[in-house]
C-alpha cells in the first residue's frame, strides 16, 4: 500500500540556543588560526585570505540558514509499497534550503516520490499519472529521450532511475504549473539499516530540492532545452547539459551544498571535516577517473580544467559533459564553490542558474556577479586550489 504525507511547512521554532553555540564554535576556531585571520572579500585579496575562506563560507552558510524568510513550499511524500523511506527531517531540510535561496524559491509544492528497485514501475507509473501525458511527453524530451536510438519501454518517465535493487539515485522535474516532481530511489534494505549509513544516504531530498528550484528558474524563464545523448564508439552514453545550463561541475558542487548546508549549517567542526574530505577525494580520484588525460593533480590540470573554452562544445572536456565532471564537480568544484561562497553568499550558487536561464553566459554572468571576468580570476582560483591541495587544508 502506497503512503502518502502531508507536511505544510509553517514557521520554525527560534534557534537561537544553536546560534550561540554556532558563535562559540566559531570563535573557537578563529583561536586555532590565531586573530590575525583575515576572510576574504574579493578576488583581489582572496589568495592572501586564502585561510579564511572555509571559515567565512561556514559563517555566510549559517547566517543565511537561520534566518527564516517564508515558508517553504508544501510537499506530499508518496511511497512505494516495498520502499522504506530514510529517517529523516525533511520539513527541517526543505526549510534550510528555501531560507538560503528564498529570493529563487518560486515552488508552489513539491511531490516526492520515493521508490526501490522492486517499486520501480510502480514509480514510473505514478509519476506518468501525476504529471498527465502532456508534461509526461515533455518531461522525457528535455531529457533527450528523442535522441535515444531506441527509447525506453513504456511505463517509462525520465526522473525515475536507478541501478539494480541496491540503487541510490535522485532526479528532480519542474512542471509548467511550478509543482516539483522528485524522483528518489532507495535501497532494498531493513529500515534499521538506515542508520549504519552515512548522513549523506538521508539527504538526497534536499539535494533534489535544490535541484528542483534551479530547474525552476527556467521554467519561469520559459528557457528549458533538452539534455544531449550522445553514443560514443565504445557503446557508452554521453550525455550533455544544454548549452544554457551552468558547467556541470558547478551544479554537481551546487548539489553538494545543498547536503552541505543541510548536514553542517551549525556545526563548523563537521563542516570542516566534510570539506576536508573533498580534498582528500581529489587525491583519489584525480588520478584514478582521470589518469588517461592527467595522471597528476597539478598546474596542467588546473589550467586546462579551468579554460574558458569547455564552456561549450560536446567533446569529452566540455563542461556540459555530465560523465566527465561529476566526480569533479564534488571534489575540484566543491572547494571553487566554497571560494565563490565565501565572497557572495550560498545564494550565488543559484544566482547564475538564474542568471543563465535570462541568456546570460556563464562567463557574463560570472563577470556580473564578481566583479571580474573568468580568465582574470581563473589563475587566482588555481594558485588557491594548488595551495590547498598542497598543504592539505
Amino acid at each position: 500500500m502506497s503512503q502518502n504525507n502531508h507536511v505544510n511547512f509553517g514557521k520554525m521554532g527560534p534557534r537561537s540556543l544553536l546560534l550561540v553555540l554556532a558563535i562559540f564554535l566559531s570563535s573557537l576556531d578563529n583561536s586555532a588560526y590565531g586573530a590575525s585571520i583575515k576572510y576574504p572579500t574579493t578576488f583581489a585579496d582572496l589568495y592572501a585570505n586564502r585561510h579564511g575562506i572555509s571559515l567565512e563560507a561556514w559563517n555566510k552558510i549559517n547566517k543565511s540558514s537561520n534566518t527564516l524568510t517564508s515558508a517553504a513550499p508544501s510537499s506530499q511524500v508518496i511511497a512505494g509499497p516495498n520502499t522504506v523511506t530514510p529517517p529523516q527531517n525533511r520539513n527541517n531540510d526543505f526549510q534550510i534550503i528555501h531560507n538560503i535561496n528564498s529570493k529563487f524559491d518560486n515552488l508552489q509544492s513539491v511531490q516526492v516520490i520515493y521508490f526501490s528497485g522492486s517499486d520501480f514501475n510502480w514509480a514510473s507509473q505514478k509519476v506518468q499519472d501525476l504529471l498527465g501525458p502532456d508534461e509526461t511527453t515533455l518531461a522525457n524530451h528535455l531529457a533527450g529521450w528523442d535522441s535515444l536510438p531506441h527509447p525506453p519501454p513504456q511505463p517509462m518517465i525520465s526522473i525515475i532511475h536507478c541501478a539494480g535493487s541496491n540503487c541510490y539515485s535522485g532526479d528532480a522535474y519542474v512542471a509548467k504549473n511550478n509543482i516539483a516532481y522528485l524522483g528518489l530511489a532507495s535501497p532494498d534494505i531493513p529500515k534499521d539499516a538506515w542508520l549504519d549509513n552515512s548522513q549523506e544516504w538521508t539527504k538526497m531530498d534536499a539535494i533534489e530540492f535544490w535541484h528542483s528550484i534551479w530547474e525552476s528558474r527556467y521554467v519561469k524563464n520559459q528557457s528549458m532545452q533538452p539534455t544531449q545523448l550522445l553514443m560514443q564508439p565504445n557503446n557508452v552514453m554521453w550525455w550533455f547539459l544544454p548549452p544554457n545550463d551552468p558547467p556541470f561541475w558547478f551544479l554537481s558542487a551546487g548539489e553538494y551544498f545543498a547536503y552541505v548546508e543541510t548536514s553542517f549549517n551549525n556545526n563548523l567542526l563537521g563542516y570542516k571535516k566534510i570539506i576536508q574530505r573533498a580534498q582528500n577525494s581529489i587525491k583519489s580520484q584525480i588520478p584514478h577517473y582521470y589518469k588517461d588525460i592527467y595522471p597528476n593533480y597539478g598546474q596542467p590540470f588546473l589550467t586546462n580544467f579551468l579554460n574558458i573554452s569547455h564552456a561549450s562544445g560536446s567533446d569529452e572536456l566540455s563542461w556540459q559533459n555530465g560523465n566527465y565532471y561529476d566526480n569533479l564537480g564534488q571534489t575540484v568544484g566543491a572547494r571553487i564553490a566554497e571560494m565563490m561562497i565565501a565572497l557572495k553568499g550560498p545564494q550565488i550558487m543559484l544566482q547564475i542558474p538564474d542568471d543563465m536561464s535570462q541568456s546570460l553566459s556563464f562567463a557574463d554572468s560570472f563577470k556580473k556577479e564578481f566583479g571580474i571576468s573568468w580568465q582574470e580570476a581563473t589563475p587566482i582560483i588555481s594558485k588557491v586550489l594548488l595551495d590547498e591541495y598542497q598543504n592539505n587544508y
